[in-house]
């Protein structure tokens, strides 16, 4: 029973959010602006993170840890592993990629893209609600400041009707 609530809890998220599209872009940096963030940070692993499943809507299951960074200002970047590049394959050329196939690249990819930021990030402080908590541990490489984003923050994002 309980894992029926926290399936049917990951599909009503996933419907209610908007797509990272080229138009979805300006209202979702207006809003970090608002928030006073420099950048949001999705992450995923296995399709285990229904926020970032639900805005990149990729083909197919991921298996690789991805991360997606969205700038206040600027072009988001994808951060994918080298063996995985199919899901990619409708990610906007205009758009940055990078490859990570080691630990250390990925490290060193994350730091370049959040260093010194205040970023958000599906979190929960203390791992206090687990269902919630999608940072990983060094998923935050060198950010100032990471902030679990709320709903109230993205006001004037057009998001699905719920």
């Amino acid at each position: 029973m309980a894992r029926r609530k926290e399936h049917a809890a990951v599909e009503r998220t996933q419907q209610a959010l908007v797509s990272l599209t080229a138009e979805s872009l300006p209202a979702l940096q207006a809003a970090l602006e608002q928030a006073g963030l420099d950048g949001w940070l999705l992450y995923d692993f296995h399709g285990l993170n229904p926020v970032a499943v639900g805005m990149l809507e990729l083909p197919g299951m991921t298996t690789r840890r991805f991360f997606v960074y969205i700038p206040r200002r600027g072009e988001p970047v994808a951060i994918t592993h080298a063996i995985e590049q199919g899901p990619w394959a409708g990610w906007p050329g205009k758009w940055r990629k990078e490859t990570y196939s080691s630990w250390r690249v990925l490290e060193s990819l994350l730091a370049g893209v959040v260093k010194g930021k205040r970023v958000a990030m599906e979190y929960s402080p203390g791992d206090a609600v687990p269902y919630l908590d999608r940072n990983p541990a060094g998923g935050s490489v060198g950010a100032r400041e990471i902030r679990r984003l709320r709903r109230s923050d993205m006001d004037g994002v057009a998001w699905a009707a719920e």
